[in-house]
């Protein structure tokens, strides 16, 4: 981290404090605001940066999941497997309820 943005975390609540004591002597003193307006958030420019995030746990873990070339063959022969199933599955039970008429091949 930057001494820029530690500097800011340390004065913050002292600015804070500051602003929240001018707001309130303003509205007691100056009759220029009341209390119901709102006490704006400050925009701290160092706070604001973007900065550069590590990926969460999880998505390392699906992204090397999904760079597992083993796996992903593994799965793929797997549902395959399991459409083959499915379809004889379908087959048969149209074969028993007579919906489909399985001729021996001549």
């Amino acid at each position: 981290m930057s001494d820029c943005v530690i500097d800011t975390v340390r004065s913050a609540e002292d600015l804070g404090k500051k602003q929240y004591q001018e707001f309130v002597a303003e509205c007691i003193s100056g009759n220029t605001t009341t209390f119901s307006n709102n006490i704006y958030t400050n925009n701290l420019p160092p706070l604001n940066q973007s900065s550069q995030m590590k990926p969460a746990k999880s998505d390392c873990k699906i992204s090397n999941l999904w760079n597992d070339d083993n796996l992903l063959s593994r799965m793929y022969i797997y549902r395959v497997k399991l459409e083959t199933v499915i379809w004889m599955f379908s087959l048969h039970t149209k074969i028993i309820l007579g919906l489909y008429h399985w001729r021996p091949m001549a």
